[in-house]
């Protein structure tokens, strides 16, 4: 009979869930670590957003400032 790769899979599962009986810290550590992962995946979403905020506001402040310049300049005459 010979072993496919089920039973490799299936023993390579259980040697995993045994040493996760024998040591839950590294169970543990494991969720933290993917937990860490998803809140700075997270954080880095809404700091997109808040750079994309800023960004529009400066340019409009700028569209405004030049709008408030050209009119303190009279319009050069014609020849």
């Amino acid at each position: 009979m010979t072993d496919g790769p089920a039973h490799e899979v299936g023993e390579t599962a259980r040697n995993l869930i045994d040493v996760f009986r024998s040591n839950p810290f590294i169970l543990a550590m494991i969720a933290t670590n993917i937990t860490l992962l998803a809140f700075l995946y997270w954080q880095a979403l809404g700091g997109k957003e808040e750079r994309q905020r800023s960004l529009e506001m400066m340019f409009a402040d700028r569209k405004y400032e030049t709008e408030l310049l050209a009119k303190c300049y009279p319009a050069q005459p014609t020849p």
